[in-house]
């Protein structure tokens, strides 16, 4: 399985998506990603690659505050069409047609995932790891669209 070489804006898809607990504490999403092109400045567009490259995104969706990752949220949402109500709604979702962008840069020597842009593998989160990571969500989050929480609006403001 080829992984990513060298940075650059990558056009593929989530082929699977978990959460867990950041070493910061933090609630993060874990996607595995199949990039098919990349973009090359000569041609002002994105370049097949020779064959599909593999790497795994690192997605804060809390701060170390606690609070909810608004932008990483929002963006989560766009992309995959995830309410950003439940994590168990973003692992159970079926991405697998969201084209997605992924903007691999060099961090240090090592090449990270910065950013998914438009976007399912993983091993699947555990119940009792997925209520520890719900709770941490609901309280980021205000408690608001947890899932015992009938009143929520279910219209979350971009």
């Amino acid at each position: 399985m080829p992984k990513v070489e060298q940075p650059g804006r990558y056009h593929g898809y989530v082929t699977d998506i978990t959460v867990e607990k950041s070493k910061n504490g933090c609630v993060q999403a874990v996607a595995a990603c199949e990039l098919h092109s990349v973009f090359d400045r000569d041609l002002r567009g994105q370049k097949a690659l020779p064959e599909v490259a593999h790497i795994v995104a690192y997605l804060i969706l809390t701060k170390r505050d606690g609070a909810v990752n608004d932008s990483q949220r929002k963006n989560l949402m766009r992309a995959l069409g995830w309410s950003g109500k439940t994590l168990k709604e973003l692992c159970d979702g079926d991405y697998s047609k969201a084209e997605v962008e992924v903007i691999v840069e060099d961090n240090e020597g090592k090449l990270r995932v910065s950013w998914v842009q438009s976007i399912g593998g993983l091993r699947p989160v555990n119940e009792t790891d997925l209520a520890e990571l719900e709770s941490l969500w609901a309280a980021a989050n205000g408690g608001v669209g947890t899932a015992d929480d009938p009143a929520a609006d279910p219209e979350i403001p971009f």
